[in-house]
């Protein structure tokens, strides 16, 4: 399932006790953990019905207690368990649960409260798809995907993000901020973090106009390396010496080799 059809779900309160989430884009990954927990927990309740816990260092006893514990004046009670060796592909099999912990665990989450809503989280990884746990979840629960936004979606999300510094831009060049940013460049690992970082910048930048323009992206927007060295080698040849010393402490300025 991907994040969308997630947050209908929890919108629905179908929700099922058991989850992975997994993929790329982390920010969605974020910001879909967040909105679960601002719709289903109080804030004023959140440290007794909303746990955090590292997969590195858990143990099995937190996991049972912090499942156990009832909920506090609530419906629901959510825990979160990140990055568990066990569950990342290629993950350091030494830390985490030990193998009959694990063994435990899949059968515990089968039999899950319905007031709990657990949620293993796996970032800058893939999951590991033959482990006995990810295939436990994915018959009881379920396998949330945060991949990359495309199309419609990532133009509307980056067309709201200049609307929320009271900017405008054109559908022109919201496609032509995408394709500068390198975001689905297959040789880098960007995610709309990044994306929302290079629009900060812009807007800081553009401070009198709100018209964001195409001159606005190439004077602000990082550029990868290779888009440097060929746009430097391009000013050497058009015997632009200020454009071409600009290039060269662009890369200069970012540590580039």
């Amino acid at each position: 399932m991907d994040w969308k059809e997630f947050m209908s779900k929890v919108k629905a309160n179908e929700l099922k006790s058991v989850y992975l989430f997994c993929g790329q884009e982390v920010y969605l990954l974020d910001y879909t953990l967040r909105f679960v927990k601002e719709r289903l927990i109080d804030e004023n309740l959140e440290s007794l019905n909303y746990v955090v816990l590292e997969g590195e260092e858990i143990v099995l006893d937190n996991i049972i207690d912090a499942c156990e514990t009832l909920p506090f004046m609530s419906e629901k009670k959510v825990v979160v368990i990140k990055d568990l060796p066990q569950l990342v592909e290629g993950g350091t099999k030494s830390a985490g649960l030990k193998e009959g912990d694990m063994k435990f665990l899949c059968k515990y989450i089968t039999k899950l409260d319905p007031y709990v809503c657990l949620i293993f989280t796996i970032k800058g990884g893939e999951a590991a798809k033959n482990s006995s746990l990810y295939k436990t979840i994915k018959k009881v629960g379920d396998i949330v995907e945060f991949n990359k936004l495309r199309g419609t979606d990532l133009n509307s999300w980056v067309e709201e993000k200049f609307n929320s510094f009271n900017k405008n831009i054109s559908r022109a060049n919201v496609n032509y901020f995408i394709q500068q940013s390198y975001y689905f460049d297959s040789n880098n690992h960007k995610t709309l973090y990044d994306l929302e970082n290079e629009i900060n910048k812009i807007c800081n930048y553009r401070t009198g106009n709100k018209e964001i323009t195409k001159e606005d992206i190439d004077n602000i927007l990082s550029k990868s390396l290779e888009m440097n060295i060929f746009n430097l080698i391009a000013s050497i040849s058009n015997k632009n010496g200020e454009e071409a010393l600009r290039k060269f402490n662009e890369i200069y300025l970012s540590n580039q080799p």
